[in-house]
């Protein structure tokens, strides 16, 4: 695995286990998440597998990683809202007050 690669692993293990500490499990955009979550690590797996030679899959293995920024992204949007933005909307003035 590349190092990009690992990154995006140790991300989206990251964000997998703040979702099921938090306890969202009982909400629908969670388990799109989780899907999410699984389709990309297939990926990643299915990209170790991948032939040397094989032109195309090496151009997809180079650019999957910035076409899911804009994704990974936006997901930390929806995480933001189901864990409430009030409270992040008050620490963040806290914060600007120092």
């Amino acid at each position: 695995m590349r190092p990009i690669d690992k990154l995006i692993a140790v991300y989206l293990v990251f964000v997998t286990a703040l979702l099921v500490v938090r306890g969202q499990l009982d909400e629908p955009v969670t388990w799109l998440l989780f899907t999410m979550h699984a389709l990309v690590a297939l990926l990643m797996y299915l990209f170790t597998r991948l032939d040397p030679h094989d032109k195309v899959g090496q151009v997809i293995r180079d650019l999957y990683p910035l076409l899911l920024l804009p994704v990974l992204y936006s997901e930390l949007g929806i995480i933001n809202l189901q864990l409430g933005a009030t409270s992040t909307f008050a620490r963040d003035q806290l914060v600007q007050e120092w």
